[in-house]
Formats: C-alpha cells, structure tokens, sequence
C-alpha cells in the first residue's frame, strides 16, 4: 500500500507545436515536427512564480510519415520563473541526448502570435546558445 498525497492540480492540460526556431539572430528553418504537451499547473493561476507542471516534448524528423524517427525527445518539469514577463525554465529529467542543464525562455505576442525567446542547447552545435 502507498500512502501518499497527490498535488492538486488547476487548468487545463496543452498541446503546442513550433513553427521554427532562429539561433544566435540567425535564418528561421524547422527541420523537425515538434510537438510539447503540458499538464494542469500545481497553481490556479498558471502563470504565477513557481507554478510547475510535466512538460513532454518529442521530436520527429520532418516530413513527418510513418517512416519518421524521433530525433530528441525530452521529459521534465516546467517551472514558472516569473509572470512579468511571463519566463519558464524547462528541467530534463529525461532527456534522449543526455543532456542536462535547463532551457529558459521568455513568451511574449508578435503580430498574433506566441514567440519565445531564451536560451537552450543548439543540437547542431552542441553549444546552449541564445534562440
């Protein structure tokens, strides 16, 4: 028997995908289909400072089809850092390629659309670059 108490958890799980990504001020491209899912907070307020929730994150090479393999994919916690403005780290607890330190990024709107900016590990260099 475990006897254990679960967090309560708020809001509703996501599902995001991107559409590319730009190292160090470079040329936009996607050369992976990206898919991050996300479950309900351990905050009512999401955005709140240190709100956490399990962040699943899968890779496929592109075009995607049956054929398609995961090039990286990454489990962890994604923690809040702060509301304004809105910055969350990524923790890899899993992590396909071994690697360990935590991405950050800063979310903030561009002509309708969510853009994150931070910090995170460029796969082709094997440098945490800024994106």
């Amino acid at each position: 028997m475990n006897n254990y108490t679960q967090p309560r958890l708020y809001g509703a799980p996501s599902i995001t995908t991107r559409k590319s990504i730009a190292w160090n001020g470079g040329q936009q491209f996607e050369d992976s289909d990206v898919l991050v899912l996300c479950s309900r907070s351990t905050s009512s307020d999401p955005s709140s400072k240190d709100s956490t929730l399990l962040s699943v994150d899968l890779r496929l090479s592109k075009p995607l089809v049956p054929e398609s393999i995961i090039t990286w994919g990454l489990v962890g916690v994604r923690v809040t850092l702060s509301a304004t403005p809105l910055r969350f780290q990524w923790n890899h607890s899993i992590d396909s390629r071994g690697y360990g330190p935590p991405d950050e990024g800063t979310m903030t709107f561009c002509d309708g659309e969510e853009v994150e900016t931070g910090i995170g590990l460029n796969p082709e260099t094997g440098e945490y670059e800024e994106y």
